[in-house]
């Protein structure tokens, strides 16, 4: 069975970090994947993958290997002096928010990837 985020419309990309795309997947086929990757000149290159995002169907990892890509951060931060609490919905974040709260985030807004972090830069725009 194909990994549930190797999907068409899921973001995926190569293990070196090239943009990707998955157009159709084909189960119980030795290479069920079917999609592109961009490469370094911008360029679509079309490939076929295991149902495990490896290319060559081999062992060892390889660059072009597609692997799910970065998943945006979703939810609502309580933002406290000493401390931050997440929660799903805003209805229930401000529910559970206490009085001393600075603010409350919302993470979808701040088009943040998981793995990024909140510090300065580390927003998915660009200027």
């Amino acid at each position: 069975m194909t990994n549930p985020d190797l999907q068409p419309g899921k973001p995926v990309q190569t293990r070196s970090g090239l943009e990707a795309v998955i157009y159709a997947v084909h189960e119980r086929q030795k290479y069920p994947i079917i999609g592109a990757y961009k490469n370094e000149n911008g360029n679509w290159v079309p490939f076929v993958a295991c149902a495990d995002g490896t290319i060559w169907g081999e062992h060892e990892p390889h660059d072009l290997d597609i692997i799910p890509g970065p998943k945006k951060l979703t939810g609502f931060i309580n933002v406290y002096a000493d401390y931050a609490s997440k929660y799903e919905t805003r209805e229930e974040a401000d529910r559970f928010a206490r009085p001393s709260r600075i603010d409350c985030l919302d993470l979808s807004s701040l088009n943040l990837t998981e793995g990024h972090g909140l510090t300065e830069g580390s927003s998915d725009e660009t200027s």
